[in-house]
């Protein structure tokens, strides 16, 4: 009976660690200051497309740096097909990242979510978002 007991409690501990490493994954890339490259890239078949990005430190968690907006197609503020921008982190950890995508030309759509970094994001026909 006592090691049923230890097997249970090894096993409970084991789930408790692997929930925690699951809410806030935090490696050497995602230390504070390091710059996260954020790339929003369009197909010829978007003319305009814009991305807000902020790193987050769980899925639920604290806001861990400022918003990043960017755009691509031939018909956005910078005319880039691929547009590549940094982004600093304020605090740790920082491995979760929300993203807001809209598209305005040649029809009107988007993509809203959250995704564990690094990520990379299809959005309608010929978006994705990118970050390291």
């Amino acid at each position: 009976m006592p090691q049923l007991k230890r097997m249970i409690a090894a096993g409970a501990a084991l789930v408790s660690i692997a929930a925690a490493g699951v809410l806030t994954t935090g490696t050497a890339a995602e230390a504070k200051g390091k710059p996260v490259t954020v790339t929003l890239a369009c197909t010829n078949a978007v003319g305009s497309a814009s991305a807000t990005v902020q790193l987050q430190g769980s899925i639920f968690g604290p806001i861990a740096s400022s918003p990043l907006t960017l755009d691509c197609g031939s018909a956005s503020v910078s005319g880039l097909a691929t547009n590549t921008q940094t982004l600093k982190a304020t605090s740790l950890p920082n491995g979760f990242v929300s993203y807001s995508i809209s598209q305005s030309v040649p029809a009107s759509g988007g993509c809203l979510g959250a995704s564990i970094r690094p990520a990379s994001v299809p959005c309608n026909v010929g978006i994705t978002l990118t970050v390291s």
